[in-house]
């Protein structure tokens, strides 16, 4: 029950967050362009529906999943049992899991965006400069 309430909660929050971070961005890119002609991005602005929908998808499958082994099954029934008597160790050792965990996740968006077309990778945007 965890698993789908946390994941219906995270689909809506990663939806709204990506989509008011990616418009403000793409309204940002829009105005630069608009004040400076001279100003050639980067990157291409990012399809905001599409960029939106992936993300939350990602939020609610693999942040979800993760949170949900990292929460429920190594720090609870892993790390407080095996050092419950050492609250100093034992909020090191969570912290470090997390840290990780985090780490986990933002390779597996970098993977996970380039999957859908999102995010190309340099060897693909390499390719389409030598030809």
């Amino acid at each position: 029950g965890a698993i789908l309430s946390n994941g219906i909660r995270l689909l809506g929050v990663g939806f709204a967050a990506s989509f008011t971070a990616t418009l403000m961005t793409n309204s940002l890119i829009f105005i630069r362009r608009r004040m400076d002609k001279n100003f050639v991005p980067q990157n291409e602005t990012a399809p905001l529906l599409q960029t939106s929908t992936c993300y939350a998808s990602y939020m609610a499958l693999s942040s979800n999943l993760r949170y949900q082994i990292v929460g429920g099954i190594i720090e609870e029934r892993g790390i407080e049992v095996v050092l419950n008597k050492w609250p100093g160790l034992m909020g090191a050792c969570c912290l470090a899991v997390r840290t990780a965990n985090t780490v986990l996740g933002s390779l597996l968006w970098i993977d996970y965006a380039q999957f859908f077309g999102l995010q190309k990778s340099k060897e693909i945007e390499s390719k389409k400069d030598t030809a």
